[in-house]
């Protein structure tokens, strides 16, 4: 959707999934990724809250 200027709803896990690619393809922050699916990630994009 990025790449093709498509409109894109992301709630929930397809807004996770639209910032870890933002920030791996735009940002060039290989490794990122969400702590809810990979706990000890070199760029964490996504926590999850402590109280979660």
């Amino acid at each position: 959707a990025r790449e093709n200027t498509l409109p894109y709803f992301g709630i929930c896990l397809g807004m996770q999934c639209a910032v870890i690619e933002f920030a791996r393809n735009v940002l060039g922050l290989e490794g990122a990724h969400s702590t809810e699916f990979v706990a000890e990630t070199e760029n964490p994009v996504i926590c999850m809250l402590e109280e979660q």
